[in-house]
């Protein structure tokens, strides 16, 4: 994990990597914001430690930026000498992780970096999941995918075909063509992959309540 310190005090640059420096993870410096900004979209993502009082620019300023023109996945951690609360509200709502006032204290910050790696984590399996669903969706008629939904919830040929106003044999003929399209071997296998998608959930609960 990348860890991003825009911090102007090297002193204070120095205690956030040596505090972090047990978790495995690549640290890099900047001075001040306009550094950062001028690389960050080719960044890995990573968490970013942003000092509110920056030489050129405004912490929060540079936290809205990131959230505007970086990568959205990166996730921002604020520091502050002066504690305003209006500051860390502003910063919580722009989506920070946390807003630690100085002087750092190594437990606060430990605790601050695990829960943004968690969300990091988080957002990287959702996008995981958001490609298997095109995966699996990519090919399928409208239909097909009717189909696959309806046969989510447990029913059989015949309670498909009831329920989508089908016969019997149309609903066959369409696992059949999902089970070709999705390159799997059987009807089950072709749900197992669905439900990996994590859509299948949402979408078995909202056919229940239709």
């Amino acid at each position: 994990m990348w860890i991003y310190i825009v911090e102007g005090d090297e002193t204070d640059k120095d205690r956030i990597v040596q505090i972090v420096a047990g978790r495995n993870a690549q640290t890099r410096w900047f001075s001040d914001a306009a550094s950062f900004l001028s690389q960050c979209s080719a960044l890995p993502v990573g968490i970013v430690v942003i000092d509110i009082c920056l030489p050129d620019l405004d912490g929060l300023e540079l936290q809205k930026q990131v959230n505007r023109d970086c990568e959205r996945s990166h996730k921002v951690v604020m520091l502050a000498g002066d504690c305003d609360i209006s500051d860390a509200v502003a910063a919580m709502r722009e989506g920070a992780i946390d807003f630690l006032k100085k002087p750092i204290r190594r437990a606060e910050l430990l605790d601050a970096i695990v829960r943004a790696e968690m969300a990091i984590s988080e957002q990287q399996q959702a996008a995981r999941r958001e490609r298997q669903q095109d995966r699996v969706m990519t090919g399928l008629t409208e239909r097909e995918i009717d189909v696959l939904k309806a046969s989510a919830l447990g029913q059989s040929s015949k309670q498909v075909a009831h329920a989508l106003d089908l016969s019997t044999r149309t609903v066959e003929m369409h696992r059949s063509n999902i089970i070709r399209k999705l390159g799997v071997p059987n009807f089950a296998s072709a749900l197992v992959l669905y439900a990996s998608t994590g859509t299948a959930a949402s979408n078995i609960t909202r056919l229940k309540t239709a």
